[in-house]
């Protein structure tokens, strides 16, 4: 799995042409601090990851801990989803 970090004070302004740039490259983009972003490529997020960790060790219950967008789809996979206190109100419904 390929992961590109961008962190830019401005990202809240750049949100967008990010997005759409990802979506040009045949990629996903979401946010992880509100000055950073991840870009993914389609179909891979650490969700997924989490997946691949339970079919490969057998993990039969595994914990994650998240707070931003980009942890979504892994807390929605984890039998045990953790959201930090920081964490933003999407993360802390999961």
């Amino acid at each position: 799995m390929h992961v590109m970090s961008l962190v830019d004070p401005m990202a809240e302004d750049m949100s967008k042409r990010l997005e759409d740039f990802a979506k040009c490259m045949g990629c996903v983009a979401a946010q992880s601090v509100s000055m950073a972003m991840d870009i993914v490529p389609r179909g891979v997020s650490k969700g997924l990851g989490v997946k691949v960790l339970k079919e490969k060790y057998g993990y039969a219950c595994l914990a994650c801990i998240g707070d931003a967008m980009n942890d979504y789809d892994m807390l929605i996979e984890a039998d045990v989803p953790v959201a930090m206190g920081n964490a933003i109100s999407q993360i802390k419904v999961v």
